[in-house]
């Protein structure tokens, strides 16, 4: 590593440090939660509302957000390149891989044809709110 000399161990911090760096990083870490908290809603909202499409033939109709969510990604990733693999990251991410709470108070569970959901690492389980 090139920088190694710019690396300075806690043990070698005054106090005064170790407790400004832990605020920062307490305040970054808020920040990135309430982010995340966000875009979950954002998709429990979409999931939750039902959309106004046309099919092939041109006529309009109305359909579920999940159903809508299905539809577009089993396009998206029978294309199977990059933005694929990251619609499905955010997707993943954002809904923590699980279920989410709509605004009804009832969770749905999204379900991908042919896509293994990971099991909950404690990671995820770290992030969760109070």
């Amino acid at each position: 590593m090139g920088n190694e000399k710019n690396l300075v161990p806690n043990s070698e911090r005054t106090p005064e440090e170790l407790k400004e760096m832990t605020r920062l990083g307490g305040i970054a870490s808020g920040k990135a939660r309430r982010k995340k908290k966000l875009m979950k809603e954002i998709y429990a909202e979409f999931l939750a509302k039902e959309h106004n499409i046309k099919d092939e033939s041109g006529v309009e109709k109305k359909i579920s957000g999940s159903e809508l969510l299905g539809r577009v990604m089993s396009k998206v990733l029978s294309r199977g390149d990059s933005a694929s693999v990251s619609l499905m990251k955010e997707i993943r991410e954002a809904t923590s891989g699980t279920d989410i709470n709509l605004l009804n108070d009832f969770p749905v569970k999204i379900i991908i044809e042919g896509v293994t959901p990971e099991p909950p690492s404690e990671e995820n389980n770290d992030t969760e709110e109070a």
